[in-house]
């Protein structure tokens, strides 16, 4: 019943807005006693503010959350009026005296007529004051308005009518013991009056006297709730059919408050409720609860509208403090008749069951399917102690009740199977509402059809189709805590809280639209444009002081960008810059993603974004990771360097036999793996530090017959084999020298000239075509093009003027046979083609840090790729400079596009993105 928290956030932050518009219809101040003991204990909000004007202008001002909203049809007028205030208090002496630095009180009361009360007191020292106060609202008010006086009970009273037709409301005003009152309601500010002579006024409810010694003092505001009256008030934006949610709430607390924080992106509302007796507040059940990190976001679909959750962490505790919360309101026979219904028609005791496995989680998801015909879906998640235990519990439950039916346990199980490796078996439950039942009606209309279970979590559904959707988008990681904007925002709350109500109101449309109605209702069917941008409405209760504490926190952001439409979203433990790796699972013949994180942790991912395995490294890997058929019986292990080792890694994520290796010297280039004759009798070569190749067997010994003596510099790009005819060729390239040599490494060409080669770029070899005999094409620092020819000859060419950290490749981009320079230098991309006219070039908004990918799609679709990593973004070109629809796409690291399932249809496309998150998007 996650509703009346919809009120709650929504009617405590625009009382703000209601408040202070009213306080424009009346913009004078004065002082004496404290205006608290003219406040009847009716009341149902109070706001108090040391400085009313300050906190108009500062909500006019200094909150782009406001600028937005002031343009709405519903709030446009009252920002009108909001302004006419901040004009006139800034330019009127009379005005500004009153306002500034002055405590004011405004306090709403259940509604009247459809219309809530509200009344307004200031201090005033002098009758005066009072007088220059009367004149100047005359002056105002111009011959638009009448101003009258009349004698209640010895107290004069002015009254404010103004013509009809006008946007001002009528209101009255008086002067007693020193306080200035003021209301469009006429019988509340008589009624005010007489509080201030009676003892029953908020200052003398124990509740309220506790929590107002907790407010704050250097805050924007003070807001005071009275969560009994609050209900009433919230009854007339309730929808008929959802008012049981009205009871619960005027019982979650006596007295609440709430220190206000008007933020540029938001406002913040914190501090204590109190009730003195368990009758007046559900929320003392949780007072000897500690506060708990709620975990269920990472199962709660990413377009999910709302959850609530508890964080219980002793739930022995917490069954006996309901049970005396029940007895306490008068409720606790009803409870005792529905379980005992259960266990008379279902042979079910669900109380006792539910209470020996739960752990610390109990939450009410409301979320959409994303099919048109499909209503509001909600699930139940309650966390267990042990899989197994809940599991064997619920299913000894069932199959009792599935004998006293005459059927079997299997009848009352259908299986979701999510991939060839991953079923559920969703259960049929005979109860329904079992969040209600055992719980109470904070979780009242979650219907319990179905249940299933996912790691420790028992999971309930509304509806088959709803759960299995549920357990998909769990399954593909596309939840809350894989979307950065709302990792972003939970970082602005509070941890840790035992009742946690969360609205996403992009999501909310809907659920809102069938929860309220009125003037509520109508707000979100008109700005609903403008009140999406509210990012979250978050409300936390937690204990602390045996007391309440509670944080209400609506976070804004002006621009809605567009989510990333990945298929699945998975959670590093840290930041990708390493590019992911397709490599094959030998067992079902489908491609997985082996990913490195910037802690060094190597990953095994499977198709649908569930990481098999983990295991950390002590370096970052170096170039390329290789699949080999290690033992030559067709399974795959995979195959990597870092800096001082080479690894060997199975499926499983076991290292095989004697690796690690360790290098002889500190690698400066990534492994190269040759397989010559296809025997998978591997070969793996790689350079280091000492300047020598490094020859290996594939067990990691050191390669006998190579005989080669080392560069003269360091080399920076990995070794290559090449076949020409029945040739054999290993090329090795250092800072001025390319070294072709036979597989013994004895030179067998002689390269006839050298050049300062650029640091970032491969040496591409080009087999022969109709214009060339094969060759060697690369880079020097400035960009020239050279090409090294197989009986040792060089020549070079210039395409233009570049940095010695430009990125080039040479690939056949337009797909007509022939290869294209490709050159990205600082945030510029120029490719031409191989005739040297440009084929194509463009501008990135920053520069970009790693080299250009290339992609062959069929014989007459290539494509480029490139990253711009500061700007999160991944681009994706045609052959014809054009780029691809669809991108550009968010994402920061190189990326690999492949096939996750079978071949055909759409590709898969797979990069790291902000927020520690691996990204899987469809390419079609």
């Amino acid at each position: 019943m996650f509703r009346k928290f919809i009120i709650s956030a929504g009617v405590v932050l625009s009382l703000f807005v209601i408040a202070t518009a009213y306080f424009f219809l009346q913009k004078q101040t004065i002082k004496s006693q404290n205006p608290l003991y003219a406040i009847g204990q009716e009341a149902a909000l109070v706001l108090q503010t040391g400085n009313g004007y300050g906190l108009i202008h500062k909500f006019l001002n200094e909150n782009i959350f406001w600028d937005e909203f002031a343009t709405t049809v519903t709030f446009s007028d009252f920002h009108k009026r909001l302004f006419f205030i901040d004009s006139v208090s800034r330019n009127d002496a009379v005005i500004s005296e009153w306002l500034a630095g002055r405590e004011l009180q405004i306090a709403v009361f259940p509604a009247k007529r459809n219309k809530p009360g509200i009344l307004m007191l200031l201090q005033a020292p002098s009758s005066g004051q009072v007088r220059k106060m009367t004149q100047k609202i005359s002056s105002l008010a111009g011959k638009d308005a009448r101003v009258s006086s009349r004698n209640v009970k010895g107290v004069k009273i002015n009254d404010v009518e103004f013509r009809e037709g006008s946007r001002m409301r009528d209101f009255s005003f008086a002067s007693s013991n020193g306080l200035l009152l003021l209301s469009s309601d006429r019988s509340l500010l008589e009624n005010s009056l007489e509080v201030i002579d009676s003892q029953n006024s908020i200052f003398h409810n124990e509740a309220f006297k506790r929590v107002y010694s907790t407010a704050g003092k250097n805050v924007d505001a003070n807001v005071f709730i009275n969560y009994r009256n609050f209900s009433t008030l919230a009854a007339q934006s309730i929808a008929k059919d959802k008012s049981n949610v009205l009871p619960f709430l005027s019982t979650l607390s006596g007295w609440g408050e709430m220190d206000l924080h008007i933020r540029n992106d938001g406002i913040l509302l914190n501090g204590f409720s109190f009730a003195k007796s368990m009758d007046e507040g559900y929320l003392n059940v949780f007072l000897r609860q500690d506060p708990q990190k709620m975990t269920i976001d990472r199962l709660v679909p990413v377009n999910a509208a709302a959850f609530i959750a508890l964080g219980i962490s002793n739930p022995e505790f917490f069954r006996a403090d309901y049970l005396d919360y029940l007895v306490s309101v008068g409720r606790i026979q009803a409870q005792n008749e529905k379980l005992d219904q259960v266990i008379e028609e279902f042979r079910m005791d669900l109380d006792a069951v539910f209470y020996e496995f739960m752990d610390k989680e109990i939450a009410a998801v409301f979320f959409e399917t994303g099919r048109a015909a499909d209503k509001m879906q909600s699930a139940l998640i309650v966390s267990v102690k042990s899989r197994s235990m809940a599991q064997t519990a619920l299913s000894n439950m069932l199959e009792q009740f599935a004998k006293s039916k005459n059927r079997q346990l299997e009848d009352y199980i259908r299986k979701f199977q999510f991939d060839s490796e991953t079923i559920f078996e969703i259960y049929e439950m005979p109860v329904n509402y079992t969040g209600e039942i055992l719980f109470g009606d904070l979780f009242s209309g979650i219907e319990t059809r179905f249940f299933t279970f996912f790691d420790n979590y028992l999971l309930f559904g509304s509806s088959y189709e709803g759960l299995t959707y549920f357990v998909r988008e769990a399954a593909l990681n596309k939840t809350l805590q894989t979307n950065i904007a709302y990792r972003k925002f939970s970082e602005t709350i509070s941890g840790k809280s035992n009742l946690y109500f969360y609205l996403n109101l992009e999501n909310a449309k809907a659920l809102l639209s069938g929860y309220l109605e009125g003037s509520a209702k109508t707000i979100v069917s008109k700005d609903f444009e403008t009140l999406r941008k509210i990012q979250a409405v978050t409300l936390q209760f937690s204990s602390g002081r045996n007391m309440i504490y509670q944080n209400l926190y609506a976070g804004y952001r002006p621009y809605l960008e567009n989510k990333p439409l990945t298929t699945w979203e998975t959670v590093l433990d840290a930041a990708v810059n390493f590019k992911p790796y397709l490599v094959r699972n030998h067992n079902t013949g489908e491609n997985e993603i082996f990913i490195q994180d910037i802690l060094n942790n190597i990953y095994l991912i499977n198709r649908n974004g569930q990481i098999l395995w983990k295991k950390q490294l002590p370096e970052s890997i170096q170039g390329e990771v290789f699949q080999i058929d290690y033992y030559k019986n067709r399974k795959l292990q995979y195959l990597f360097n870092t800096k001082h080792f080479i690894y060997l890694v199975d499926r499983n994520g076991d290292f095989v036999d004697r690796f690690p290796v360790r290098l002889p010297s500190p690698a400066t280039s990534p492994l190269a793996v040759f397989d010559y004759d296809r025997t998978r009798d591997y070969r793996l070569f790689i350079t280091s530090e000492d300047r020598n190749v490094y020859a290996f067997t594939k067990e990691g010994a050191i390669l006998k017959g190579w005989e080669f003596q080392g560069t003269e510099n360091l080399v920076s790009t990995p070794v290559q084999h090449i076949k020409i005819g029945t040739r054999d060729y290993i090329v090795v390239a250092d800072k001025y020298r390319i070294y072709i040599l036979d597989r013994r490494g004895n030179h067998r060409v002689k390269v006839q000239g050298n050049f300062q080669r650029s640091e970032n770029n491969p040496v591409v070899f080009e087999p022969k075509t109709a214009r060339s005999d094969p060759r060697l094409v690369t880079t020097d620092e400035q960009g020239n093009v050279w090409f090294v020819y197989f009986d040792g000859k060089m020549d070079s060419m210039r395409l233009g003027n570049y940095s010695s950290g430009h990125f080039f490749d040479y690939l056949d981009m337009d797909a007509n046979g022939y290869r294209d320079f490709i050159f990205i230098d600082g945030n510029r991309l120029n490719v031409y083609r191989n005739n040297r006219t440009k084929l194509f070039s463009y501008q990135f908004v920053h520069n970009i840090e790693t080299a250009p990918a290339y992609y062959q799609f069929s014989a007459h679709d290539r494509k480029l790729g490139v990253v711009d990593r500061k700007d999160n973004q991944i681009y994706l070109f045609n052959g014809n400079g054009s780029i691809y629809r669809g991108f550009p796409l968010k994402g920061r690291s190189p990326f690999t596009i492949g096939y996750l399932k079978q071949q055909g249809g759409s590709f898969n496309l797979l990069v790291g993105s902000e927020g520690n998150l691996l990204y899987n998007y469809t390419v079609k």
